[in-house]
């Protein structure tokens, strides 16, 4: 799986000029949270820092007008959060 984490993170970062990039790259990751968990958790370590500069735009925007959190998130998910939260 770590051979996937170098594309994942260009992706990322060059998603964040050409968002139909990081579409793709986001449209990955929940496909591999549906159906390949622990593949995913393996992975999440070097992907999730390049998640965090989408994340502060949200939270920039969500600061303005709150979004209501309709989904409590798979395992997958918290533990993506909590890398985030170092």
């Amino acid at each position: 799986m770590q051979v996937l984490a170098q594309p994942l993170q260009t992706a990322l970062k060059l998603g964040l000029q050409f968002p139909a990039l990081a579409t793709v790259a986001v449209a990955a990751l929940e496909r591999w949270e549906a159906g390949q968990t622990d593949d995913l958790a393996k992975l999440a370590p070097s992907v999730v820092p390049c998640l965090k500069p989408y994340l502060q735009d949200v939270s920039q925007i969500e600061a303005v007008e709150p979004v209501p959190d309709t989904a409590a998130g798979g395992p997958v998910t918290h533990y993506i959060l909590s890398l985030m939260s170092d």
